[in-house]
Formats: structure tokens, sequence, C-alpha cells
């Protein structure tokens, strides 16, 4: 049977189907015109459905010539199939639980986009800084930190989560820029205030970066 889970690793053919990134036999498995048809939401031996495989597998994320873009397969389970994006595992990891501890950076901003829930948010994050122990100021492109992440896309909680686990609010990003001014580019008002209100509040307001073709400086003011 099509929805049953092998002795290997009890995942079903949809589950490997997804794995290799094959998006035509995906597209087939879960087809109303298929007599084959696979439930997009059948889980694997440890709980875990397709999007949780798609932050799992290597050839999604092989980046090589020969491989299908990652969206076209996430596209497909999330928009096209209605795969949750919100279901945990039997150890009570969602999607993005895994998209964040594999660094999946793409395929974590399209679930939060296709309503995986907020306050998996931050549970995403203590799970990664308690349990996975990930540092808290760990650069990633553009020199990005998780706290300059948090501070683009207005996410207060994160913020105050972050730099209550001790992560720097001076580090700066490649633009030189560090999070209060991040945050005020962006108008997130609220994180602006939290962050003056902190006890470094003069160290973040005398960052500088010169400006173009001028002998002058920008700073937060």
């Amino acid at each position: 049977m099509i929805g049953t889970l092998d002795d290997r690793k009890q995942w079903t053919a949809l589950h490997y189907a997804v794995y290799c990134n094959n998006v035509n036999l995906c597209r087939w498995l879960t087809s109303k015109n298929s007599g084959y048809r696979c439930n997009v939401n059948v889980l694997g031996g440890n709980g875990e459905n397709v999007l949780h495989v798609v932050a799992q597998s290597k050839w999604i994320w092989a980046n090589e010539p020969n491989t299908e873009n990652p969206m076209h397969i996430i596209e497909l389970l999330i928009k096209d199939c209605g795969a949750n994006v919100n279901h945990a595992d039997d150890e009570g990891r969602t999607p993005l639980h895994l998209a964040a501890m594999q660094g999946r950076r793409l395929y974590f901003e399209y679930l939060i986009e296709n309503k995986a829930k907020v306050d998996v948010r931050l549970q995403v994050l203590e799970y990664l800084v308690e349990k996975v122990g990930i540092e808290v100021d760990a650069i990633g492109d553009r020199r990005l930190t998780p706290l300059h992440i948090a501070c683009e896309c207005g996410h207060l909680d994160a913020v105050q989560y972050l730099i209550e686990s001790g992560a720097s609010t001076t580090l700066r990003n490649a633009q030189l820029f560090n999070c209060l001014e991040i945050s005020i580019q962006k108008q997130h008002n609220e994180i602006v205030k939290y962050l003056l209100q902190l006890p470094n509040w003069r160290e973040m307001m005398r960052n500088a970066q010169p400006i173009e073709a001028t002998d002058a400086y920008d700073t937060p003011m």
C-alpha cells in the first residue's frame, strides 16, 4: 500500500519522494487523479510529516545545477496540497523547529509567511539556545546575527529573549548597522523603545557609519 510505513525508516513512499526532491513523483502521489493518492499529512514512525522531511533532506538543499529549486516541492506540498505547517512530531518539533535547526532560512521564512504559528517562533529560539546550544551571537549571511534578524522582522518577544540570553546589542551587520539602527530603519517603534531602555543604550547610539562621498558620519540620531 502507498501509505504503508517501511521497516527501514518508518516512512511512506511520499516521505521518500520528498526526501529525494522528486517533484514529479510527489505530484503524482498527491494528485486527485491518481489511483494511488497518498494523504499529504501522512505521518512517519516518529510522527513526522513531509514538511519535517523537507528540512532534513540533503537533496532538496543540494544547490546543484541538476537539482530542482527547493521552492518547487515546498509550494507543491503547502500551497497545492495543504500540508500542515504546524504539526509537531513525537519530540514536539514542528517543521519550523527543524528549518531553524538545519539553517534553512528560505524555508523558515516561507513557513512563517504561510501561517506557521507565531508563538512557535519563540519556542524555536528557546529550543535552539537552550537545547541545541547555538551561539546567540552567531554571524550568518550579510553578517547578520539572530538579534539583527529579530529586529529586522519586528519580533519584540524574540529580541527580548535573545538579549536576556546574552546577545550583543552592539554587533554590526555588513552595512555597519547595529540592532537599534535596524529597528529604526524598519520603523519597529516598540523595539526601539525597548532597546533605548537598556543600560547600554549610549553604546548603541554611538555607532556611526561614513556617509558615501562625504566626510560626514551617520548615527542612530
